[in-house]
């Protein structure tokens, strides 16, 4: 199975992120991974962790057997939904038999993670002191 992991959308450092929201995501990623692994088939699983200012979203996709969402709730899925439901956070599953699943979940950002992004400076505002000067 080939990994590829983008990650060219997230702004803030993994440091930066609470230990909560750090093993909140890598839980759901290694399960993601593990169910493609074992269950599905996959020869492809893509990884993508990006974040806006209040929020951080990761997703994983695989281009496995995929299942029927209504027939299967294992502990696993239930587990995933768990742990973001804790954050206040999002899932949501993909799947359809033939078609591959795709897990994303999008987890609320503390208010601290949220002034260090916007401390960050800005591509736009870096690309236009360049210009500029």
């Amino acid at each position: 199975m080939h990994i590829t992991v983008n990650a060219a959308g997230l702004a803030l450092k993994v440091s930066e992120l609470p230990d909560e929201h750090k093993t909140c995501i890598y839980r759901l990623v290694q399960e993601a991974v593990n169910n493609a692994a074992r269950h599905s088939g996959a020869r492809n699983v893509r990884v993508i962790v990006r974040n806006s200012r209040n929020r951080v979203e990761f997703s994983v996709q695989d281009d496995g057997a995929g299942f029927d969402k209504t027939a299967v709730r294992g502990l696993g899925l239930l587990g995933m939904e768990e742990r973001v439901g804790r954050l206040g956070g999002t899932l949501r599953i993909d799947s359809e038999p033939g078609r591959g699943t795709t897990v994303a979940a999008e987890l609320p950002l503390p208010e601290i993670a949220q002034r260090e992004i916007e401390a960050l400076p800005r591509e736009t505002d870096a690309a236009h002191s360049r210009i500029a000067g």
